[in-house]
């Protein structure tokens, strides 16, 4: 058409969208709070659609970062969440570490239209419960024996800590040597709880130390690593009892 003005045919507006979703993370906790290692824990996870539109087909990854350099990671489809509501998800976890850093990521592929992109991530840290072992009573069952003689090794180990301790090993250990005379594995202590077990040692003719470490290698985290060798106890044994 012919116009007397061609200039003002055509209008530009800015339309910010009103209806779209805004996903963010609001919680993140482990059930235990403070699980044992190695122990069975739900991680839960807590996602929002504060947003006015509906969020669809979208992933949540859960990143676990533990102090003892392990990296897992899960990934979990959700295929709606209306406005203005909310969902749980669940994860099973097994700690592994003193320490764990879990990061969790709504719409990690970043597929959904949101309002504001920035609030998609939460971070929390969860601390295990850890085991304290120590031998508390050490008792032999002969104190006078003769070269050849076995004499019994009876003793008692605690946990006196707050998690579970796992598989543990204790060792016998006589003066002067660097590896232990016998070891025994024991399969797990609870908190509060203690176990007793019995080394047998062959006598051998003159005067000699005695005691146990406990996890002498080392593998279970503790809250006091410091306490895991009992006191030393003297024996002496005479000539052979032939």
């Amino acid at each position: 058409m012919t116009e007397s003005d061609e200039d003002n045919n055509a209008f530009t507006v800015d339309y910010a969208a009103t209806v779209a979703a805004d996903l963010t993370v609001t919680r993140v906790t482990a059930t235990p709070r403070r699980p044992s290692i190695d122990e069975d824990t739900i991680i839960k996870v807590s996602i929002e659609n504060e947003g006015r539109g509906r969020a669809i087909s979208f992933i949540v990854t859960l990143k676990i970062a533990g102090s003892d350099g392990s990296l897992d990671e899960v990934n979990r489809r959700v295929d709606e969440l209306d406005a203005g509501t909310s969902m749980m998800l669940e994860f099973p976890w097994t700690a592994s570490a003193v320490t764990h850093t879990f990061t969790v990521t709504a719409d990690s592929r970043g597929v959904v239209p949101e309002t504001d992109e920035s609030n998609n991530v939460l971070e929390e840290t969860v601390l295990s419960a850890l085991s304290d072992l120590r031998v508390t009573d050490v008792q032999l069952g002969n104190q006078n024996p003769s070269t050849g003689d076995d004499v019994e090794v009876g003793v008692r180990i605690e946990n006196v800590g707050r998690g579970n301790s796992g598989r543990f090993t204790a060792g016998l250990y006589i003066s002067g040597d660097d590896e232990p005379y016998d070891t025994t594995r024991i399969r797990s202590l609870e908190p509060d709880t203690s176990a007793y077990i019995v080394f047998t040692w062959r006598a051998v003719e003159g005067c000699h130390s005695l005691y146990v470490i406990v996890d002498e290698s080392g593998d279970i985290p503790e809250e006091d690593e410091g306490n895991n060798r009992s006191q030393q106890f003297e024996i002496c044994a005479s000539g052979s009892s032939q």
